[in-house]
């Protein structure tokens, strides 16, 4: 599990810091995360549900920094995020009843990351404010 998970997570992170789109993101995470899956010979089942959070968060980065660079509100994020870990579920083979599991993580993660724009000040360069405490203008 824990290769499966490593593998996903650090395809995935790479891709939201190269600014890949959510559907991007997802994809690269997915297909990181089934080809470890395979090296270690688990199981169909048992891949769905250990890359469940994998794809809904890396998703949720992706859409949560483009809602969070653009001002966008962290709903609009977080429908794109479901939409691109969704899409990137099916294409896995994820079972249906996975795919609404993995949708409500990349929700969660679009929301609070599209929320730190508020509370940090919201940058476009990465969301990060130019000193503690204070906004970029």
């Amino acid at each position: 599990e824990c290769t499966v998970t490593a593998a996903g997570q650090a395809a995935g992170l790479a891709a939201v810091t190269a600014g890949h789109t959510p559907e991007q993101v997802a994809h690269v995470a997915g297909q990181a995360a089934a080809s470890a899956a395979t090296s270690v010979g688990m199981s169909p089942q048992h891949f769905g549900l250990v890359v469940a959070p994998v794809l809904g968060k890396s998703a949720g980065q992706a859409a949560g920094r483009i809602a969070r660079g653009a001002r966008d509100s962290g709903r609009v994020a977080a429908e794109r995020a479901a939409q691109a870990a969704a899409g990137a579920a099916e294409g896995l083979g994820i079972t249906q009843d996975l795919v609404a599991e993995i949708a409500e993580h990349a929700v969660s993660e679009a929301t609070r990351v599209a929320a730190m724009a508020s509370k940090r000040g919201g940058s476009a360069a990465g969301g990060r404010a130019a000193s503690p405490g204070r906004g970029v203008a």
